[in-house]
């Protein structure tokens, strides 16, 4: 994929040259024009098929908005910024994979591993315990999956602090992953294959777009001047499958003295929902309200106030 960061004024055409006569890419030539309803633009071209070797390839502009752009690529060959292509042969043993990524789901539920290329998934079944695979915390007690032979879903079980964001993951030492083999007969000696680094770490990120928790808060709105008031707020949702991080409440009222001793009894003794506050922390006559604020193990909060 190819992404234009900004569109021009006018026009260009966008070519992918190589160093070989045989055409790399198809298509390979693309015409961009100013589009008034997007921001950027992205161009996907696919390998054509190709001989085993080693190519280099290069972005060529041309047309009236051509100078308004740099191409952006890792290598140089004679000065032309270039892009290198190994293509191998089908029995050629490839580069061992690479553990790339941990990231979260959106809600917390998923931890998905990635890896860089193709495995033979460690031969291992498409669930199993993440501890055969992967060395992070609670991977002792966690289950994975397979989704396909690069990508694998961690549902890490455990208390607050099992494989947080910012942690590192490893590939288990019990772990053989190697390349996969992708001859038609299955016969490549990939038993000799290198196995993928187990020394290699990635740290785990949150989701790019995490869901907030929704906090619910059930409680009357009023009570007798005998009556203790209770707060339940075990119906909220989105600690990820974890005991909340953190709990924080926050009493306002126009009785200065009554809310200063609630918040104190509140701080010192909050641990679980339900929640009871004896009736002779209020001053009769006067309006409190109780402000919830929620954070799961990605530090994701949620806020809700009861009056």
């Amino acid at each position: 994929s190819l992404v234009i960061s900004g569109l021009p004024t006018q026009s260009f055409t966008l070519s992918i040259r190589s160093n070989s006569s045989i055409g790399l890419f198809s298509p390979s030539d693309f015409f961009v024009t100013k589009v008034q309803s997007r921001s950027y633009l992205a161009l996907h071209s696919s390998v054509t098929s190709i001989p085993a070797g080693v190519y280099a390839y290069w972005i060529q502009l041309t047309g009236p908005s051509a100078t308004e752009y740099t191409v952006e690529t890792p290598s140089y060959l004679n000065g032309q910024s270039v892009s290198i292509l190994s293509v191998i042969s089908i029995n050629q043993e490839p580069p061992p994979p690479v553990l790339s990524s941990a990231v979260y789901s959106s809600d917390g539920s998923v931890m998905t591993l990635t890896f860089d290329s193709l495995t033979n998934k460690g031969r291992t079944s498409s669930s199993l315990g993440c501890s055969e695979l992967f060395n992070f915390t609670c991977a002792n007690i966690s289950r994975c999956q397979w989704t396909n032979s690069k990508t694998v879903q961690a549902y890490v079980r455990g208390g607050q602090y099992c494989a947080l964001p910012g942690d590192g993951v490893l590939l288990s030492s019990a772990a053989s992953i190697k390349a996969l083999c992708q001859a038609a007969d299955g016969e490549c000696g990939s038993h000799a294959w290198k196995n993928a680094s187990t020394a290699v770490s990635v740290q785990i990120s949150p989701p790019s777009d995490p869901v907030l928790p929704s906090v619910l808060i059930s409680s009357p709105s009023s009570i007798g001047a005998c009556d203790n008031l209770t707060i339940d707020i075990s119906s909220s949702s989105g600690s990820g499958g974890r005991p909340w991080k953190s709990i924080s409440i926050l009493v306002e009222g126009s009785d200065s003295r009554s809310v200063s001793n609630i918040q104190t009894f509140l701080d010192a003794m909050y641990i679980l929902s339900p929640l009871s506050i004896s009736s002779s922390l209020f001053t009769k006559g006067h309006r409190y309200s109780f402000s919830f604020r929620l954070c799961n193990f990605l530090s994701s909060c949620g806020e809700a106030v009861h009056r």
